[in-house]
């Protein structure tokens, strides 16, 4: 099955252990059919039942887990990454989904790998290069070629960019 990184737990929200979640403006939630949040807990995506979501506001949710209905079992969530299945999600730009997981192209040589984007005033990529993360403006200067039948993207970035993560 496969999921995807779609925003990250802010805070707690009450008394009762819910909390707020904000989804990357990249992405819709399809709140009808989810059943399981994916929480990254370590190297690891462990799956908590979802008992309510409600949407609040500017891609905002409250949520509410399943036997965690307290303040003190759902503090261990704060600030981490969230993720859930492919199908509960309408992406805001099938173009840019299409990169995810794209191999990075830098002078002939695969450095990398397409991890996620952003669309705010500027389209970041969120890329894996030398295992670190790199935000990569999505602008014809960096990215000069997209090989979809491979599966590639070819960058011309400086390396001062690659410094600054």
């Amino acid at each position: 099955m496969e999921y995807t990184h779609v925003g990250y737990i802010s805070k707690q929200h009450g008394l009762r252990g819910n909390l707020l979640i904000n989804i990357l403006s990249s992405y819709k939630i399809n709140i009808k059919n989810i059943q399981f949040l994916y929480i990254e807990m370590g190297l690891s995506k462990v799956p908590f039942e979802i008992e309510k979501i409600i949407f609040t506001k500017n891609q905002t949710y409250l949520i509410g887990l399943k036997n965690y209905n307290n303040r003190e079992k759902t503090i261990q969530f704060i600030n981490k990454n969230i993720f859930i299945k492919n199908k509960n999600i309408e992406f805001n730009n099938e173009k840019l989904l299409r990169l995810i997981n794209y191999k990075i192209i830098k002078n002939g040589i695969e450095v990398g790998f397409v991890q996620n984007f952003l669309i705010k005033e500027q389209t970041i990529l969120f890329c894996n290069i030398d295992n670190k993360e790199v935000y990569i403006p999505y602008v014809d200067n960096f990215v000069k070629k997209i090989d979809h039948k491979k599966k590639k993207l070819y960058v011309d970035l400086p390396n001062d960019l690659l410094n600054l993560n």
